[in-house]
């Protein structure tokens, strides 16, 4: 039993199993090429760039010539990395700016964790988040929840570039149900997914998708239009409270 689960896959008495180990190998021969190929392209053109600039402007700017990429990593406004590559919107910065206006608005004296104690009659109540980092309400804080979501939409608008005004977003926070919000939550990152994979510098290109994931995309998009709607799909006005408004 353990000379099969040892032995390597190019040493097994199964001919399939020798050739798909050949499939690999090739495909991990053909990634390893293609990235020397960009590497290269890489060493061309900063060897240019130092060429044009001259070794002492590098170094006068406290840029070494051979750490070059640092100058394609995105930093906050302290010069600390973010983790991103550098694009025309500092992501990093934002969600660090973001994080902090949250935390500002859940603890301390008149918080909204300190409000949900009072509700629920709980002094040791404290908040939880989801797997986003998103606070999650208890049931009975519906009120609490749309007013910290309403303050979030307020500083969001000051803060990010979005398709439609923030009185569209604060009529959506009134209208629509904590359970379609949590689902529109959870159809917005089935969506990210897609769209994450097909992204390139920024920009979104889903002719590279297979047409299976496109017709997903589709449906999602279409799904969560229909979560956003007061109407259903045969055009009769949701109840009111309903799961599905």
């Amino acid at each position: 039993m353990m000379d099969h689960i040892l032995r390597l896959p190019s040493h097994s008495l199964s001919v399939l199993v020798r050739l798909c180990q050949d499939v690999v190998d090739e495909c991990n021969t053909e990634t390893h090429r293609e990235a020397d190929k960009k590497a290269e392209t890489l060493k061309h053109l900063r060897d240019k760039a130092i060429k044009s600039t001259g070794l002492k402007q590098w170094l006068y700017r406290g840029i070494s010539p051979f750490n070059f990429d640092k100058l394609l990593i995105e930093k906050d406004r302290n010069g600390k990395p973010t983790g991103n590559f550098l694009d025309k919107v500092n992501r990093g910065q934002y969600y660090q700016d973001r994080e902090k206006f949250i935390d500002s608005l859940l603890y301390g004296k008149g918080g909204i964790e300190q409000k949900i104690r009072e509700n629920l009659g709980d002094k040791d109540y404290e908040i939880e988040f989801d797997t986003d980092g998103e606070p999650v309400f208890p049931e009975g804080c519906e009120s609490i929840e749309n007013d910290f979501l309403h303050k979030l939409n307020d500083w969001t608008s000051h803060h990010a570039v979005r398709p439609f005004t923030k009185e569209y977003y604060d009529i959506k926070i009134d209208m629509l149900s904590r359970i379609t919000r949590e689902a529109q939550k959870s159809i917005q990152k089935d969506i990210n997914d897609i769209v994450g994979a097909c992204t390139i510098n920024g920009k979104v290109h889903t002719e590279l998708l297979t047409n299976s994931k496109m017709q997903r995309l589709k449906q999602l998009y279409n799904q969560k239009s229909q979560l956003a709607s007061v109407y259903d799909e045969y055009g009769n006005e949701k109840p009111v409270g309903s799961e599905a408004r």
